[in-house]
């Protein structure tokens, strides 16, 4: 039960820091003849061959996603710590010794995930 509220609240807060991030498209509904639709579509695909397929924009997409999961990470983190911080204030001395027995997995992961976003960004830094 309290396992659904924390995935609702993480599916949010995803969801969240995913919109913010996201560059809204350009929708240019004014157009006149077939011609200029076709132009109008010829020109987004040119800007985006341009845009996304060079060596910057592959950066600027991979930063884009870096950032949105490292958001993400931290405040999965912040919140699974939060829960297990308060749980072992309220626990008695056979339920402290449980949550410290899950807070070790809970730090492995911690530094699993933290240690793979600086090797990523150490093989964006050096392929760039």
């Amino acid at each position: 039960m309290k396992y659904t509220i924390l995935i609702k609240l993480c599916t949010i807060l995803f969801l969240g820091i995913l919109l913010v991030n996201l560059n809204p498209v350009k929708i240019y509904a004014d157009t006149d003849s077939i011609d200029d639709v076709v132009q109008g579509g010829d020109s987004f695909i040119g800007a985006a061959d341009k845009e996304y397929l060079s060596r910057e924009g592959m950066k600027g997409v991979s930063n884009m996603v870096y950032n949105v999961l490292l958001s993400l990470g931290i405040g999965i983190a912040v919140i699974i710590a939060t829960v297990l911080g308060v749980q072992y204030i309220l626990a008695g001395a056979e339920g402290k010794a449980e949550i410290k027995k899950s807070m070790i997995p809970f730090l492995i992961g911690c530094v699993v995930v933290f240690s793979a976003f600086a090797i990523w960004k150490a093989v964006v830094y050096a392929l760039s």
